[in-house]
């Protein structure tokens, strides 16, 4: 049996020895969709030792954009209530 090289190998070959597979993908997504279950089993899949690094590392990366989302909506919101309130303060022609 002809074993394949090192650079035939995928990444997800090499750090855990097994690969997701579509079935598994497609399960994660829709669970990772539903609200509260989808975060703490990101949590989980992120941070635990199921063995599959390339899961875990997808799943820090999605926590990693999710937390920049929620900063970047702060940070948005301060701005626009900050905006508000200064149009708010400005006099209106034609009032007394």
């Amino acid at each position: 049996m002809v074993q394949p090289t090192p650079s035939q190998v995928s990444v997800s070959q090499q750090s855990d020895g097994r690969i997701v597979g579509v079935g598994e993908w497609f399960w994660m997504i829709l669970v990772s969709a539903i609200p509260v279950v989808g975060l703490i089993m990101a949590l989980v899949w992120a941070f635990g030792n199921d063995g599959s690094t390339t899961k875990s590392n997808f799943y820090k990366a999605a926590l990693l954009w999710a937390v920049i989302a929620i900063v970047l909506s702060i940070i948005i919101s301060i701005i626009a209530a900050v905006v508000g309130v200064a149009l708010w303060n400005v006099p209106r022609s034609g009032s007394m």
